[in-house]
């Protein structure tokens, strides 16, 4: 099987519960005075922007917008809609997706233009608008000529979403040629998704020479990112040429026990040799994690350099280090060199978490009435029970990602995680307020939401209706928190951490418990039994 490694320092891990975008704008770079502020001009916000200092990136850009005349001259027009593009860019960057909506609808009402419009696509997919996404691309690819760099940027994401690496790799390539100053800014984004095209198709050398041109373009300012990008790369340097996630399974069918501790869906599983203990099965983790306990009795060694994962709650940051388990096993299943991270953490009668990328190399099912966990070749179809749900989903960042509805409305972009294990449906805060939920209404209970992270606020809601995959509506007690890893309320390159589309809520045991929930990763598809 082919090597897969696409990057996972953006993936949450949940036990209990960047898109970045370019313009390239060809209009003038005047000096602009703004009221009583030191003269600042286009090319002063431009450096900002390439330096990573986005927060003054946005504010030099709307200081400039500003002083431009709404009235008039389509080339007022014009430079109007490009600093608004340039706003939508440093608000992405920051994580703060509805600032970034808001500048990039200005862009686009300023001036309908190819580069409004595939700004406005990748602030889209951003945000999980994956349908209005396209429209976007679609309309910036009729304004353009051979195509727009920004547009191939959102494809190659959707592309590899689908399954479509081929096709991923080819947007990728014509993303990165782009040569703006917002193409830059932008550049080491573009790398890094050209990487994973390239890791998806086997070819681990050139997906780690395009993810070493991501570190060398990424800006200096966000001292945790380059960490992250800097352990993420050596250790997949030490790697080229070795083949990953090599399974072995003598038949096409393996099932094993599953039981669940507080609704963690929990399977035995070996390392190295070792007496197998139980995992933590969970699909909302990005990477397979061995404690520290587990990772000495195993012989886990785990390399030097330190890197961050992802996380709900607290700060949003997990410290890690990654290493590989040389072979794992799964009751029959073996599997020779998994990817790991260890985790500085001690669950008890846990050895760990069995992460997404593992999972992946199966068309795997959970159970939950059978108490079983799945494992079928890749391909294979053995169930003959009735389908009572289906659904296609988009894999993103090493997560699987599915539209929702709240109370009827909607679509949004919900997560299936089987390490939610909280008794209701976490939803971001801005799902709730979407869909008018008022923490202070009566029956709303407040509390402490646990995450990997940390603690965090919640407000309980009765009996909310959730519908996805074609199931009736089913009411669910909503815990309504924070859920997105990184937030834009933290300081330029605090969290270190890049978000590849929004994460509003999880569908996790509460809502999975009565079905046998099949990940067909061969066809992108969800089917409940």
């Amino acid at each position: 099987m082919r090597p897969v490694f696409t990057a996972v320092l953006s993936r949450s891990i949940s036990l209990v519960a960047l898109l970045v975008l370019a313009l390239s704008a060809a209009v003038a770079t005047p000096a602009l005075a703004v009221g009583d502020r030191s003269r600042i001009t286009l090319d002063d916000a431009d450096r900002l922007l390439l330096a990573g200092e986005y927060r003054k990136a946005a504010d030099a850009y709307r200081d400039l917008a500003d002083a431009v005349s709404p009235a008039g001259e389509l080339a007022g027009r014009e430079l109007a809609a490009s600093l608004h593009a340039r706003r939508a860019i440093a608000f992405v960057k920051r994580d703060d997706v509805p600032a970034a909506i808001a500048a990039a609808n200005q862009s686009v009402a300023a001036v309908a233009s190819a580069d409004a419009h595939a700004t406005r696509a990748i602030v889209r997919f951003r945000a999980g608008r994956f349908v209005a996404a396209t429209e976007d691309v679609e309309r910036a690819g009729a304004l353009s000529a051979n195509g727009h760099p920004l547009a191939h940027l959102v494809l190659a994401r959707l592309a590899l979403s689908e399954g479509r690496a081929t096709d991923a790799l080819a947007s990728a390539e014509r993303s990165v040629a782009g040569e703006s100053v917002l193409a830059r800014a932008v550049r080491s984004d573009a790398l890094t998704v050209r990487a994973d095209a390239l890791d998806e198709l086997g070819r681990d050398r050139e997906a780690v020479s395009s993810l070493d041109a991501a570190l060398a373009a990424a800006p200096r300012t966000n001292e945790l990112l380059i960490a992250n990008l800097t352990a993420q790369l050596e250790f997949r340097r030490a790697l080229i040429g070795r083949e990953l996630y090599d399974v072995r399974q003598p038949a096409p069918d393996v099932a094993l026990p599953m039981t669940f501790i507080s609704g963690l869906a929990v399977v035995n599983m070996s390392m190295n040799g070792a007496p197998a203990v139980p995992f933590i099965v969970d699909t909302g983790a990005g990477i397979s994690v061995v404690f520290s306990k587990y990772a000495k009795q195993s012989g886990f060694t785990a390399r030097d350099e330190p890197a961050y994962a992802g996380a709900v709650g607290g700060n949003g940051r997990v410290p890690i280090r990654y290493g590989i388990a040389e072979k794992v096993a799964l009751g029959e299943v073996t599997v020779d060199a998994v990817p790991m991270i260890r985790i500085d953490w001690e669950l008890p009668n846990f050895g760990g978490i069995i992460g997404m990328p593992l999972l992946r190399q199966f068309r795997t099912t959970f159970d939950y009435p059978s108490a079983r966990l799945r494992l079928e070749k890749s391909g294979s179809a053995t169930s003959t029970k009735p389908v009572r749900g289906s659904t296609p989903f988009r894999f993103i960042g090493q997560g699987v990602f599915v539209e929702a509805t709240v109370n009827g409305k909607g679509p949004f972009n919900f997560e299936i995680d089987t390490g939610a294990a909280s008794p209701g449906v976490p939803m971001d805060d801005a799902v709730g307020a979407a869909v008018g939920l008022n923490p202070n209404a009566p029956g709303v209970r407040k509390g402490r939401g646990q995450g990997a992270a940390g603690t965090q606020d919640t407000a309980v809601h009765p009996n909310v209706r959730l519908a996805w995959a074609g199931l009736p509506e089913a009411k669910y007690d909503a815990i309504v928190q924070r859920i997105s890893p990184a937030r834009a309320d933290r300081r330029d390159g605090e969290s270190g951490i890049t978000t590849e589309t929004e994460l509003e809520g999880l569908i996790g045991f509460v809502a999975l418990r009565e079905y046998s929930v099949t990940f067909d990763f061969a066809t992108r598809m969800i089917l409940l039994r």
